[in-house]
């Protein structure tokens, strides 16, 4: 009996043993198996080229918001570029303008006409609901939505003998204030200041920088010469100056004038003026901005144009061969648009190209 015991005991442990060098060898084959990363399958939007508006921006990282006209109404819409779910944001009666994305995500703009002498600037939560609405006599309309408080608008008004004005709209008050101010492009730069050049400068020359203070009231010179361009994000101050040996000098600044970031790029002139590249804004010291590989004369240009990201003064190229027009990234910076109707989407890290927007007759 003793003897039947201990044998069967031995099987046992063989047993136990076989089994716990099964599982072993079971952990040791799963962790060999390889990652799969699932490949990304852009949906694309097929729309009735006789409906359809125009596409404004990324809502999210997923989501584009596009403009249709159904029945004499405008519909604002997104479109999911994962699920391809539709969504309808907000219907109006007037023609719509244009549509701006506050870089918050909570708010949209909505500029709408309903005769060539006036507009209507109105700004939306995204369930639809009017938060705040102006209308301004004007032949066009220059907006600019401050990136941090959306209640905060600019706004140039320009008239048919080309003369103009420019308003600031401070929502939190419903007050709307004419601004003494020599350049009909002023820009943000924070919730206080503005930012805007002398142009009686000569376009190649560039201007002298100055800065507006809308609660005093007061403009100084920034100190600041040859501005070729300006753009802001916040905080943050981009310029545009000819270097010497006549490169575009890029150069990020914050309030105080501390320089965040800097780098050269090609020039390209049209012979009276410099090109100016369309920017977009990831972050304070991230933008992506499309570039010519050598600098010279734009009729003359050999090379496409490029899209390339620059981080902290860092350049990276996306793409080649882009078009050097409209452009608007995701909010994280991964997926760009571009092309005449922003029908293309570039991923910025597989430096893949999708058309994702169809325009059917």
């Amino acid at each position: 009996m003793k003897k039947v015991i201990a044998i069967l005991s031995v099987i046992l442990l063989i047993l136990v043993g076989c089994a716990g060098k099964e599982d072993n060898l079971t952990k040791k084959t799963e962790k060999k198996l390889p990652d799969v990363k699932k490949e990304e399958v852009i949906k694309k939007l097929t729309a009735d080229l006789a409906k359809f508006h125009f596409v404004a921006d990324w809502l999210t990282n997923t989501e584009i918001v596009y403009v249709e006209k159904e029945a004499g109404n405008y519909f604002v819409k997104s479109f999911n570029i994962q699920t391809g779910e539709i969504k309808i944001l907000y219907e109006e009666s007037s023609i719509i303008i244009d549509v701006f994305i506050h870089p918050s995500k909570e708010h949209l703009l909505i500029h709408t006409t309903d005769n060539p002498a006036s507009g209507t600037v109105k700004i939306i939560s995204l369930d639809g609901v009017v938060q705040h609405e102006v209308s301004i006599e004007s032949s066009e309309l220059e907006i600019e939505w401050n990136d941090i408080d959306p209640s905060l608008i600019l706004m140039t008004a320009f008239y048919e003998d080309w003369t103009y004005d420019v308003f600031v709209y401070e929502g939190s008050e419903s007050n709307i204030r004419l601004l003494t101010l020599e350049n009909p492009f002023p820009k943000w730069f924070g919730t206080k200041k503005i930012v805007l050049t002398d142009i009686s400068s000569h376009a190649l020359d560039g201007g002298e920088l100055y800065i507006y203070d809308r609660i005093s009231a007061q403009q100084d010179s920034a100190d600041i010469n040859g501005v070729i361009h300006y753009d802001t994000y916040q905080e943050s101050l981009l310029l545009m100056q000819i270097t010497e040996d006549e490169k575009m000098l890029y150069t990020i600044l914050n309030q105080d004038q501390s320089v965040l970031s800097e780098w050269q790029m090609p020039a390209v002139s049209n012979y009276s003026e410099w090109v100016i590249p369309e920017i977009h804004w990831i972050s304070k010291d991230h933008i992506v901005l499309a570039s010519a590989e050598s600098e010279g004369q734009q009729d003359e240009l050999k090379e496409p144009y490029q899209l390339v990201q620059v981080v902290e003064g860092e350049q990276a190229l996306i793409a080649k061969k882009v078009l050097a027009g409209p452009l608007t990234c995701s909010p994280d910076g991964e997926k760009c648009l571009t092309g005449y109707t922003f029908e293309k989407l570039i991923d910025i890290k597989s430096k893949e190209e999708t058309l994702w927007l169809r325009l059917d007759e």
